[in-house]
């Protein structure tokens, strides 16, 4: 029997980056910590994974952008003032950057914020979903080599403005939940026999046309990301992430397959 070419693509294994500085964001805004474990799944070992429950920090990424238009309380002075004097003392003793400075700070919040909710884990994922739309909006005028102060005043905007604004946005990303996580599940399914999905800790990151672009992406920020599969159609393949090599014949037949895609659309 003839393997499919998104089966081939299964064989595959995409080597380990080199070690880098890394987001809290990254592929469509979804938070990924920086030692997290990511794996690219593809047919049954992608299928399988394709859950519910697996879609919380996709949706919250996705919720909170969406919503960020919605929310737009302004702060009380007093959050910045504590944040700017925390975040200025830091300066004396290590070299501060706005974005990960503001996550860092807002995130710590979440936990007393998320701590008698209904549901506190989905509380925390949009919380700090909040936090990262915030941050990234107040810090991306700021250049890499700006004094440490200005850093701070920009991380502090973001920070503050996300803890004002967490409320609409816990209301607004919950009128739309249930709906977003019934179309990531129809993606992720839809997904599984093409290019795959993505998934770190156990959560959905990507899928369809944004698979490829994100194992990139996480690559580049220096994570690993290894393959997991589950091939029944039989062929050369074997399941799983074990850091073996396609054959050339693969890989041309993989590119092929690839190219053809391409060029359909």
């Amino acid at each position: 029997m003839r393997l499919p070419l998104f089966a081939l693509a299964a064989c595959l294994l995409f080597a380990p980056a080199a070690e880098a500085a890394t987001s809290p964001q990254t592929c469509s805004g979804v938070r990924i910590d920086t030692d997290a474990s990511c794996e690219h799944r593809l047919q049954l070992g992608c299928s399988a994974a394709c859950d519910p429950g697996d879609m919380l920090f996709a949706c919250a990424a996705e919720l909170a952008a969406s919503c960020q238009g919605a929310c737009d309380l302004d702060f009380d002075l007093s959050c910045k003032g504590g944040c700017d004097a925390r975040c200025e003392s830091r300066c004396e003793i290590e070299d501060v950057k706005c974005d990960a400075e503001c996550a860092d700070e807002c995130a710590e919040n979440c936990l007393d914020t998320c701590g008698d909710a209904d549901d506190p884990v989905q509380c925390r994922a949009s919380c700090e979903a909040t936090c990262d739309v915030e941050c990234a909006d107040a810090c991306s005028g700021v250049p890499i080599d700006a004094d440490c102060q200005t850093h701070c005043e920009e991380c502090c905007l973001g920070s503050c403005s996300a803890q004002v604004n967490f409320d609409c946005q816990l209301d607004c990303q919950a009128d739309a939940w249930a709906q977003c996580e019934l179309r990531l599940l129809d993606d992720c399914d839809a997904s599984c026999g093409l290019d795959g999905a993505v998934y770190c800790d156990g959560q959905y990151v990507a899928g369809g046309d944004e698979t490829l672009d994100c194992v990139n992406e996480l690559q580049e920020a220096g994570l690993q990301v290894e393959t997991d599969f589950e091939v029944v159609t039989g062929g050369f393949c074997r399941s799983g992430g074990d850091g073996g090599r396609a054959s050339l014949f693969t890989l041309f037949l993989l590119g092929l397959g690839f190219r053809r895609r391409g060029s359909s659309k």
